[in-house]
């Protein structure tokens, strides 16, 4: 009899064995969103990286060791000020289509140096990849390349190479030639204006320059002072719409662009023709 049951225990063992190891977050969703906060406030910057989506990762240029870097801080802020996590929900989850979701999660923690618990609420880009779910980094969504896409007038010359999609706003990447020997402006005394639509029928518009950009390497910031001018040659230029606090969600992919009050200046860097309110370049992306 003994027997038996020693025969039946060795035979389940590895079941037993496997039920422990499944982790208490469901893949879901909603359970990596969970998992990736849960990990932040308790200081498991390895456990958090892993959640990462390798799609996002490669997209934005990213490397693991970044990601880890960034966990690292983020955990070791939460430790520092004494951070517990008390409760978690979801609030709100939009489908963003080819397996992706915006979650939106609410959390409650306690700091040791308050007395009142705090509440958020966190948002993220969740990704279905392989057969496992994980977080887009920087809550990005997409990106699409475009190749020859430029649009001309008078000597002044725009072309968008890529554009990246994220949750609040939309980063376009292009060069602007001037083939002339003189000076341009964008907007001069008032931003110019960028407008985009998708191929699902939405706009979006944002001024350029917009005073700071996000960039997509976690969060790095970068004054927009130099890029108002537009001198004699080729550079690179980025173009937003949307921030962190004026949020602008697209779900489709740009078909069009177009920016207006490209000024020509002179004498003082002032316009070279009084009340000049000066000229738009479209394109168009399909």
């Amino acid at each position: 009899m003994r027997k038996a049951i020693l025969f039946l225990l060795i035979l389940y063992l590895p079941s037993f064995i496997s039920c422990s190891r499944i982790s208490e977050f469901p893949d879901t969703p909603e359970g990596v969103h969970q998992a990736l906060i849960t990990y932040q406030i308790k200081n498991q910057p390895e456990k958090a990286a892993e959640l990462i989506s390798e799609y996002s990762i490669q997209a934005l240029g990213v490397s693991r060791d970044e990601i880890l870097q960034h966990m690292k801080k983020v955990g070791e802020e939460f430790k520092f000020k004494g951070a517990k996590l008390l409760d978690y929900r979801v609030v709100r989850k939009e489908d963003l289509g080819d397996n992706m979701f915006l979650i939106h999660g609410e959390i409650k923690y306690q700091l040791e140096t308050q007395e009142k618990p705090i509440i958020e609420t966190i948002k993220d880009v969740v990704y279905k990849e392989g057969r496992k779910w994980k977080v887009n980094t920087e809550r990005f969504i997409r990106k699409i390349e475009y190749a020859d896409k430029c649009g001309t007038k008078g000597n002044i010359s725009i072309c968008i190479k890529e554009a990246y999609i994220f949750s609040d706003y939309v980063i376009l990447k292009g060069t602007v030639e001037n083939t002339s020997k003189s000076k341009y402006s964008y907007g001069f005394a008032q931003p110019s204006i960028v407008r985009i639509k998708t191929d699902k029928g939405e706009e979006a518009a944002g001024d350029h320059p917009s005073g700071l950009f996000i960039l997509y390497k976690l969060q790095q910031r970068i004054p927009m002072d130099e890029l108002e001018a537009i001198p004699p040659g080729k550079k690179d230029e980025i173009f937003m719409i949307g921030s962190d606090l004026e949020p602008v969600l697209i779900k489709g992919i740009p078909i069009s662009f177009s920016i207006d009050k490209i000024v020509k200046l002179g004498w003082g860097n002032l316009p070279a023709s009084i009340g000049d309110e000066g000229f738009e370049i479209s394109i168009n992306l399909k």
